[in-house]
């Protein structure tokens, strides 16, 4: 091997550490307070529902995907490179930074979903609807309706009244008010809907087995455990435990 071929092999293998900014792992809570972790209390809950979103959006095969609010892209950037078009966009430009910078293989714009042309097979709001205030909801919606293709689909998930109000949200969800809201403001037609994820006893003594306010454990095969039991035993719920409303909506 010569130098330049070594050298480029250091650069690949440094290059592929960047799939995370790790050296923003470490840092300070607080001054003179170091974290070499950051960690999500929520974080299985998170991936619960996005991979969920991301199966049902794989089963209709479709050839373009447009996420609206897709925020630093971990839906639209897992969805799958074999789709040959996915576009994410928020109005969050720093979000749109993080999202290009780790799926630059997607095209993201800060831009308002009103202000593009092109329409697509599936559209997608993952807990975005919570965000938009009563008085902008309509036309929101309609800039979304206007984005999917005849005979497309778009689906939405939302928070479900189950969980106390954030005070980042207007609103949380049931299936009814859901149905309503889109009934309003589109011509879209409901097609069904899920609710996602339960945390009955046993999950809650699961999860603060692996990330409490002492500590958070870092053993993978707890995680692997923990996961599969939410996947195969928490996934679905039903309206009086389930945390997020899934739903799907035809185009005529």
């Amino acid at each position: 091997m010569t130098e330049m071929e070594s050298d480029k092999q250091r650069w690949k293998l440094q290059e592929e550490q960047y799939e995370f900014p790790y050296h923003h792992i470490p840092h300070f809570k607080a001054p003179e307070v170091p974290s070499l972790i950051r960690a999500l209390r929520w974080g299985m809950e998170y991936l619960c529902y996005q991979h969920h979103a991301i199966e049902r959006t794989r089963e209709l095969n479709p050839r373009s995907v447009l996420e609206v609010g897709c925020g630093d892209g971990y839906f639209i950037g897992h969805l799958g490179d074999d789709i040959p078009v996915r576009h994410g966009v928020d109005l969050a430009e720093q979000a749109i930074q993080f999202a290009r910078a780790f799926h630059p293989e997607v095209a993201f714009d800060p831009v308002n979903a009103a202000r593009l042309d092109d329409t697509y097979d599936v559209v997608v709001a993952m807990e975005v609807l919570e965000h938009v205030p009563d008085e902008k909801l309509g036309s929101f919606l309609e800039a979304v309706e206007e984005r999917v293709r005849p005979g497309g689909r778009l689906l939405i998930s939302v928070p479900t009244t189950v969980i106390p109000l954030k005070d980042k949200h207007f609103r949380h969800y049931t299936w009814e008010l859901l149905n309503q809201q889109i009934a309003a403001h589109t011509s879209l037609r409901p097609v069904d809907h899920e609710y996602i994820y339960r945390e009955g006893h046993l999950l809650r003594i699961l999860r603060g087995a692996v990330h409490n306010s002492v500590y958070v454990l870092r053993s993978d095969t707890l995680n692997r455990l923990l996961w599969k039991y939410i996947w195969t035993r928490a996934r679905f719920a039903g309206p009086a435990d389930g945390y997020h409303l899934f739903a799907t909506f035809r185009k005529s």
